[in-house]
């Protein structure tokens, strides 16, 4: 009699489910003792050989056709074949697994003669594209003995076989088990050691580790790979279901077997529990995660499509497609083969967060599409940044019947496009751009594909436009794991809607494809002398006009120059080093981890390095991006002489960029080399070192840059349990806004309400057409102001026409209008498709012109000065003045991905909950500044305050959060200043109180009268303001005119002593304050 211990017993539990659900999916069962006979007695030998010949001889699988004649291969040709399997020689497990991959993939090459006609044909071994053509087997423990003759024999629970050759293994294992999947696997990747059965698994092609889990378990899943796969890249499969899909499992599942396979399952090992499961069968049991796992993997036309198009050798190392790879090409391939003959194909986005494998993605796409009947001359071209991918690309492809090419220049690129033997072609981003840059005739046909890597940031605006010039009927598919937000909906246009489910973040947390990342935020305090800094500051510029002065400021921003003193960076070098090397460098046999350090300049880069050395603990690199690959930057001053620097120390020691970066990237992975790559913006997209561990950040981070940057720190590495960013810059508030931008589009994408992605674009893309219809007048409005110019050819009129203030300010406004709006215009390919090259190029050459022009009347009227004159002088006041304190964790290291992130500051400490209430407050007041300037500068200071009364010891730390809470309140209510009540409500006038206020202190005047006179203010403000009122300097001149006379007024009536300095202060913050307050 059978108990219910039989279902906590391995065969029971997990085998005998598996055996049933797979013979119910249409595997024919096998003895053992049928399938040792097979294999005529020899357990070295793993062909079915008797399976296999009866196979190579079918009709369906190998039939030579000549003149509507079929012909055989013959019994020396199948005999060579079956030997030739048999025999491939042992070369170490990937180079022996890859040989007989190419070998059951392409078939065997085979001389038959025909009719006296000597000649070549391809023998198959599998047939891949009809599942009738094939016979599938499974057995049990199939007990195999090493090649090595050292007697070793190994069992593996199920294996199963096309053709009689395996293809697939499972290792089973019961539930009770602490971690029977982990079991399952270690048993996997020890079978395959030299020593024991590797001629087993060299040609296996999916190898399974499952359980009988309840699919309702957390964070436990049945794994699959391939071979030679490390335990860190075994990943559970999850099917996009559906009901339909779901309901043909439970049946599979509830059917129960036939008397007949009963019979020879349970002839003999089982024997004695044939009865438990007869009566289990009349009471359906509960579908498991092992269940899914199988139905989802070993269906056969899975199988076989698995192996065909989603495995593939990387650098000799054997791959599979992990399910969100194989959804997104299924679901590619589908919606760009699923148009009629000279249609243009749908383009579309992958999103796949970093590290999901998106280039391996791109080839699998690029092999399936190859080999897809419905695109009759296929011109696949992969675009990516890896170069090393370039390399591996003509293996990968040898099983698809079509050429590759690897484009070696521009002009390379342009000739396999026109080539049409060329089917596939791999090339980098660089040589793409000369290709669209170049003046060639455009490629029109609709079956060029282009698979791009990471590209649809920096290829739009103009470059969108040539490209969609130069391919206008080519298929564009994107890959990203940030894609554009709503902000940056216009470049969609060129690439499309997200394809078929987003594989974020959380998801590849989800299946260990990534490790958590910890974030951590410290801080230098930093002690001002700000009365000697202001006064030095006045004596520096007292030659200079306010808008110079202005200006000045606003390039040299406080919080921007304060980080930059030499105190601060030595304090983070020391903190850095600290950390790393008691962390890291210094563990029990030094693990090869590696960090990262991203700084704001190459200035700083520099200092760091230099602190770094003359520290001694940690060995550091800077890698920027090479001078002549700086598009957009112009270093002057500290930049420049920094540039030099790094540019003779690498020209001294590796002689090229390309040289040094190639050694620093080789040694940077391996456990030599530096410990820290110090860099800007190079390596912070793009760089996959699993060994990268650490990033430390001291720059500002937002967005997708910020999840880009991370995603450096998160790849899987032996020992390696989390990614850690220490933050020195305060990006806490960036972190939790760009996770939950990203998570709130992931799920606006996965909803099933609402407007679909393709619809909401479709809306966007006509707003920018909408827009772009304005450009005509927007370039008038700036012409018309330069009517009277009559030599168009002399700037000096130019410059005369704008020599009033308010004209000049009149030009910049419809300068940036007009210039914004072509911008947008050159990156839709329908105006630059539609509209005349020598309107184009009319339109760029005048931007250029008064761009130029603007540039020059800011010099000639001082409103902008020379930097370099003043970057030295004020750099030396700060490092002199500015003095930096140790560093201080003000956020403890927390788990960026936890689905509370961001509200779990709610459980902290109350430090930690008043700092991030400061922080988040602080960049609120910065945002609303010059709404009302003496409200908000008020409570600026008020958290400096607070912030050096807790250093101090003045505060206890539920003082600290009960001030910053109050603080936060009274700055978002608009309140706890002494505006009257009277004017609570109105923003306008509340702001003009505070300016009045600001600007009246030697005249002590009484509030109420200071809120009356705000009111009135308010009043003829609102009165004069009309539709886009703030572009219009007659609008605004008026107000300054009625607001000047009511002043005036009453300075004759109270007898002020207010002077007219003062009153031009007022009005000029008057409009500035009313422009954000009373727009139109």
């Amino acid at each position: 009699m059978t108990t219910r211990r039989a279902i906590f017993r391995e065969d029971e539990s997990s085998q005998l489910p598996a055996l049933q659900l797979l013979q119910n999916m249409g595997w024919i069962y096998l003895t053992p003792e049928e399938a040792l006979a097979e294999r005529k007695g020899n357990p070295r030998s793993v062909i079915l050989e008797g399976i296999l010949e009866e196979r190579l001889r079918s009709r369906e699988l190998n039939t030579i056709l000549v003149s509507g004649e079929e012909y055989e291969f013959g019994d020396a040709n199948i005999a060579n074949a079956i030997h030739e399997i048999k025999r491939v020689p042992f070369e170490g497990l990937q180079t022996t697994a890859e040989k007989i991959f190419d070998l059951i993939t392409l078939g065997k090459s085979c001389t038959v003669t025909i009719n006296n006609d000597r000649k070549s044909y391809d023998l198959k071994y599998i047939d891949w594209s009809n599942v009738a053509n094939n016979v599938y087997h499974v057995t049990e423990e199939f007990i195999v003995e090493s090649h090595t003759g050292n007697g070793t024999k190994k069992i593996p629970d199920l294996v199963l076989f096309i053709n009689g050759i395996p293809i697939v293994i499972i290792e089973c294992k019961r539930s009770d088990y602490k971690d029977p999947v982990e079991e399952a696997v270690s048993q996997h990747i020890r079978n395959q050691e030299t020593s024991n059965i590797p001629n087993l698994y060299v040609y296996s092609q999916l190898l399974l580790a499952v359980s009988p889990f309840n699919v309702r378990e957390k964070n436990r899943f049945c794994l699959y790979a391939t071979t030679g796969t490390p335990r860190v890249y075994w990943y559970p499969w999850i099917e996009d279901e559906s009901k339909l899909l779901a309901k043909e499992l439970e049946i599979l599942v509830h059917k129960p077997l036939s008397t007949k396979e009963k019979d020879r399952l349970f002839g003999d090992r089982f024997r004695n529990i044939r009865a438990y499961f007869d009566d289990l069968e009349k009471h359906p049991r509960q579908v498991t995660d092992q269940d899914k796992m199988i139905f989802s993997l070993c269906r056969k036309q899975r199988v076989l499509e698995l192996v065909k198009k989603f495995i593939l050798f990387d650098g000799g190392v054997k791959k599979i497609a992990r399910y969100q790879q194989y959804f997104l090409v299924n679901q590619s391939a589908e919606r760009i083969c699923s148009v009629k003959p000279g249609e243009k194909r749908p383009n579309g986005v992958g999103w796949h967060t970093q590290g999901s494998g998106k280039s391996l993605s791109m080839v699998m796409l690029a092999k399936t599409l190859a080999m897809d009947d419905r695109i009759k001359e296929p011109k696949i071209v992969l675009i990516t940044d890896r170069i090393d991918l370039d390399d591996q690309i003509f293996r990968t492809f040898q099983n698809c019947g079509v050429e590759v090419r690897q484009a070696s220049s521009g002009q390379d690129l342009i000739d396999s496009l026109k080539d049409s033997k060329a089917g596939i072609i791999a090339t980098t981003i660089f040589k793409f751009d000369s290709v669209i840059n170049a003046k060639t005739d455009p490629f029109e046909s609709t079956d060029i594909i282009l698979l791009v890597d990471e590209a649809h940031r920096s290829q739009y605006g103009e470059s969108n436009s040539k490209v969609h010039k130069v391919f206008p009927n080519a298929c564009f598919i994107g890959y990203t794991g940030t894609p554009l937000t709503e902000k940056e909906r216009h470049t969609m246009e060129k690439f499309g809607p997200i394809i078929g489910r987003p594989y974020t973040n959380r998801d590849a947390l989800r299946d260990n494809a990534v490790v958590p990342l910890l974030y951590e935020g410290r801080m230098v305090p930093q002690s001002v002398n700000q009365d000697l800094i202001d006064r030095w500051f006045e004596r520096l510029t007292s030659g200079l006009s306010e808008a110079e002065k202005a200006d000045l400021k606003k390039k040299y921003n406080r919080r921007d120059q304060l980080a930059k003193t030499d105190q601060r960076i030595f304090m983070i070098a020391a903190d850095v080093s600290e950390h790393f090397y008691r962390n890291w460098k210094n563990t029990d046999g030094g693990l090869g981890f590696k960090g990262l350090l991203a700084v704001d300049s190459i200035a700083s880069a520099m200092k760091y390095r230099d602190y770094f050395r003359e520290i001694g603990e940690v060995e550091v690199e800077v890698v920027i991006s090479k001078t002549n690959d700086r598009r957009g930057h112009s270093e002057v001053g500290e930049e420049q002489t920094a540039l030099q620097k790094y540019e003779e120390y690498i020209k001294k020691n590796w002689g090229d960029h390309k040289k040094f970066e190639r050694d620093i990237k080789k040694r940077f992975d391996s456990d030599q080399g530096p410990d820290i790559l110090i860099v800007v913006w190079k390596l912070l997209t793009g760089f996959d070192v699993q060994r990268s561990t650490v990033l430390y950040v001291d720059k500002n981070l937002s967005e997708h840059t910020l999840l880009q940057a991370t995603a450096r720190v998160n790849r899987t590495f032996p020992k390696k349990d989390f990614g850690y960013i220490v933050d020195y810059h305060g990006n806490l508030d960036n972190f939790i806004d760009a996770i939950k931008q990203y998570d709130d589009l992931a799920a606006k994408l996965t909803a099933t309400e609402g407007p679909t992605e393709e619809a909401e674009l479709k809306s966007a893309i006509h707003d920018i057409q909408e827009r772009i219809k304005l450009l005509p007048q927007h370039y008038a409005d700036l012409i018309d102001l330069f009517g009277g110019v009559k030599n168009k050819r002399d700037v000096k009129e130019y410059e005369n026409a704008l020599w009033e203030p308010e004209k000049r300010e009149e030009f910049y406004e419809k300068l940036g209008t007009f210039g914004r709006t072509l911008h947008l215009a050159l990156s839709s390919f329908d105006y630059y498709s539609k509209a005349p090259i020598s309107e184009v190029d009319k339109y760029k050459e005048e931007l250029r012109f008064f761009n130029s022009l603007k540039f020059d009347l800011k010099m000639i009227f001082q409103e902008r000065i020379d930097y370099r004159d003043y970057e030295p002088k004020i750099e030396k006041i700060l490092n002199d003045h500015v003095m930096a304190k140790g560093v201080e964790t003000i956020v403890e290291p927390v788990a960026i991905y936890d689905l509370e992130f961001g509200k779990q500051f709610e459980g902290k400490d109350a430090t930690t909950q008043a700092l991030t209430i400061l922080n988040s407050t602080n960049r609120y007041i910065s945002e609303n500044l010059e709404r009302d300037k003496a409200f908000y500068e008020r409570f600026s200071a008020l958290i400096e305050e607070t912030l050096e009364d807790y250093r101090k010891g003045r505060l206890l730390e539920k003082q600290l959060l009960e001030k910053a809470t109050d603080i936060k309140e009274k700055v978002l209510t608009r309140t706890g200043d002494d505006t009257p009540e009277v004017l609570r409500g109105n923003e306008s006038a509340m702001a003009f109180f505070g300016i009045l206020k600001s600007n009246m202190g030697a005249d002590k005047v009484e509030v109420d009268v200071l809120a009356k006179w705000a009111s009135e203010i308010d009043s003829i403000v609102s009165k004069n303001v009309v539709v886009d009122w703030v572009r219009n300097t007659h609008i605004q001149n008026k107000i300054k005119n009625l607001v000047e006379d009511y002043i005036l007024d009453v300075k004759s009536k109270h007898k002020l002593s207010i002077d007219f300095e003062k009153i031009d202060k007022i009005l000029e913050e008057v409009v500035r304050s009313a422009k954000l307050n009373r727009k139109k």
